[in-house]
């Protein structure tokens, strides 16, 4: 198992304060109490958003495609699939396209988000 957070695979196996046992990570110092999915930094719970890191590290490559994809709609140039001998319009948004060429899982992305923002309530 590797850290959540930093993804190192180093823990030092603790007890709390109430001799609950306690995985707390060698690099970054997040913890976790035995038997419990969550994770604290501090005080803090940590919530894992790999799929939102995803993203934010590819922001750069999302961005040149959705330019891309719109340059092609200006053309009138337009996306087509094949299926044996023939050829049907692609119907999918310029996000469902770059989501899906970036290995992105829109439901998992959304899931993450929400998880976020009802940490901050």
């Amino acid at each position: 198992m590797n850290c959540p957070q930093c993804n190192y695979d180093g823990f030092e196996e603790r007890v709390n304060d109430n001799l609950t046992p306690m995985k707390i990570c060698r690099q970054c110092g997040l913890r976790n109490e035995a038997g419990s999915d969550k994770w604290f930094d501090g005080d803090k719970e940590f919530i894992p958003t790999p799929m939102c890191d995803k993203l934010a590290k590819m922001d750069t490559q999302r961005l040149v495609l959705h330019e891309f994809l719109e340059w092609l709609d200006q053309q009138k140039i337009s996306l087509a699939g094949y299926e044996g001998h023939t050829m049907y319009p692609i119907t999918k948004s310029h996000e469902e396209i770059v989501f899906k060429f970036l290995g992105i899982d829109e439901r998992v992305l959304e899931s993450e988000r929400k998880k976020l923002m009802e940490s901050i309530r």
